[in-house]
């Protein structure tokens, strides 16, 4: 075994370790808790949930399916694709701020037999249409109900509201520039990148 693998083993057993420690000295005396809740929870809900996150996943197996071309879908199937929301889902809560879901969708899509070039196209198209859904759900939720925010929030925390919409607003045209007009894209950032520079 090489010297960088038994560090990284090393490595990984002590953070294991140190939480592990601190999860069984958090969760010391709790278990009367966790008990209690378990009597009063509603199962009813929580197979409604279970469901629900299957329909999801099937929905995204189908939208994955829906935006490959003929040759594509002949050289895959329904079950290859099932994989390509379950990546997303492990993708996204394993890493920061969710940032491993399009490598993992990425990954799964390739495993399903798509060709690099276009599952990268179909993981963009899906970003695209969920960034926009995102946007529109923020700005029709700010509106209808933004003195309920301000009233709640910080004045503040919620001036950065705003600001977090036109960010997704600027990912959304970022990635619209990207794939409708790839030459125009290619300019401004040969224009804005000399200005970053310093």
């Amino acid at each position: 075994m090489l010297k960088r693998d038994r560090l990284s083993i090393i490595v990984v057993g002590l953070l294991t370790a140190i939480v592990v420690y601190f999860l069984w000295h958090e969760l010391d005396g709790r278990g009367r808790q966790l008990e209690a809740a378990l009597r009063h929870l509603d199962w009813r809900w929580l197979a409604a949930g279970m469901v629900a996150m299957i329909i999801t996943i099937f929905l995204e197996a189908g939208v994955a399916w829906s935006l490959l071309n003929r040759s594509d879908r002949k050289k895959t199937s329904l079950a290859a694709l099932l994989r390509v929301p379950l990546l997303n889902l492990l993708g996204t809560g394993l890493t920061p701020f969710a940032t491993g879901g399009q490598p993992a969708q990425l990954y799964g899509l390739s495993r399903a037999g798509v060709e690099g070039g276009r599952a990268t196209s179909v993981v963009l198209m899906k970003f695209l249409v969920y960034q926009i859904v995102v946007v529109l759900f923020f700005i029709i939720g700010y509106f209808s109900a933004d003195s309920f925010i301000y009233s709640q929030v910080d004045p503040t925390f919620a001036t950065f509201i705003p600001f977090a919409i036109a960010i997704h607003a600027v990912v959304i045209i970022g990635i619209a520039l990207v794939m409708f007009w790839p030459a125009l894209t290619l300019r401004l950032v040969d224009v804005i990148s000399p200005i970053f520079k310093k």
